[in-house]
């Protein structure tokens, strides 16, 4: 149980920091508040721990760590989570016949799952299909015996795609039939407000062959400890943010990182983050000849040290305006001609910052002999 829960860890639930000889560890006491506009996800692990009251959002998982397994805690943590606020997760997989006890032997509908062909794309169809609708009447049984005035269509549901997970990963074409059948219901049956997909690039890979097909759908992305010790957590995940493109090919929406002192999962929120400071440094030479091209070159890190690439900034000089982009290193570089006459310069490197990135100001004094 430990050796799995220790998997699951590495790709961003919370399990093995918080479990000690079986039981739940509280968070810590000097636990700081999270960043105001990030929030938590939570499951059966924190069935018995101590949970945060802060957190602009909350995700709630519906199963017990498999699909067709019940979260046994999950009325008391949608309470804590706000009820009809709260997005919640399912557990996904594709075990096939041999080693399943629901696979849909004889299902004629959404798709044909014949006895005589049970390794079909129709028979995985079917069996996301049914995993998807068994977690989500299990979640709207919870809202009607809380009371709560709406249904978990109203809310984002995302679909966790793990290998800790059951799943055939030598026919990544049928893991990805089962995916499209949970979506097939969420959407057309349950007209579901909005999916999304959570995983990690090298998970993605090896149960859906990198699929592009759920491109249209958000993503929330796990890191696990992999930014434990690189700084501020939060920031190298809002950093995480900037990425173009997400496993699925398509944009990222939350950004998850574990939190030692909480014993929790943080996600942070691409599309209101916080501002990660940065640092604009010149690499101009500070003196040049008269009339001679002249090489203007700044470097533009965040304030966890990375560089942040593909950052439009701007050269200010003799009155111009250059605009130029930083590369892979976070440098960005022009060249200018030099006045024929001799005299001290100055020159402004400016970054404007964007949602993810605050703006700063380098001003340097140049020498022309």
């Amino acid at each position: 149980m430990l050796k799995v829960m220790n998997l699951k860890l590495k790709f961003g639930f919370a399990l093995v920091l918080s479990i000690v000889a079986g039981a739940i560890l509280p968070m810590s006491a000097n636990a700081a508040p999270i960043d105001e506009t990030s929030g938590y996800d939570i499951s059966w692990p924190q069935c018995s721990q101590v949970l945060p009251q802060d957190g602009a959002f909350k995700i709630i998982g519906v199963n017990g760590g498999r699909a067709f397994q019940d979260n046994p805690c999950f009325d008391q943590q949608l309470i804590w989570a706000g009820g009809s606020i709260a997005e919640l997760y399912l557990n996904t997989g594709n075990p096939g016949a041999a080693l399943s006890t629901r696979w849909p032997v004889g299902q004629l509908t959404p798709r044909v799952c014949s006895e005589d062909d049970l390794g079909s794309l129709g028979c995985s169809f079917n069996y996301g299909y049914n995993f998807a609708n068994y977690s989500y009447l299990f979640a709207e049984l919870a809202y009607l015996r809380l009371g709560i005035n709406s249904t978990p269509a109203d809310t984002r549901i995302w679909l966790d795609v793990e290998t800790i997970n059951s799943w055939n990963l030598t026919e990544p074409e049928k893991n990805v039939a089962a995916l499209r059948g949970a979506v097939y219901y969420l959407e057309q049956v349950q007209k579901v407000s909005e999916i999304g997909f959570y995983s990690v690039a090298s998970h993605w890979k090896e149960i859906t062959g990198n699929t592009k097909v759920f491109s249209d759908y958000p993503t929330w992305v796990a890191t696990g400890t992999d930014f434990a010790a690189a700084g501020s957590r939060s920031i190298r995940s809002v950093e995480k943010c900037t990425e173009k493109i997400s496993f699925t090919g398509g944009t990222i929406r939350y950004v998850q990182y574990i939190d030692p002192d909480l014993n929790l999962d943080v996600n942070v929120d691409c599309l209101n983050p916080i501002k990660v400071p940065t640092t604009l440094s010149n690499l101009s030479p500070t003196a040049g000849s008269k009339s001679a091209l002249f090489k203007l070159r700044g470097k533009l890190l965040s304030v966890s040290g990375n560089p942040v690439k593909f950052a439009k900034v701007t050269f200010r000089y003799r009155g111009k305006s250059y605009s130029a982009r930083t590369n892979e290193l976070g440098i960005a570089k022009l060249s200018v001609r030099l006045p024929a006459k001799s005299g001290e310069y100055s020159y402004r490197l400016l970054f404007a910052g964007n949602k993810y990135f605050e703006t700063q100001k380098y001003i340097q004094q140049l020498t022309v002999d």
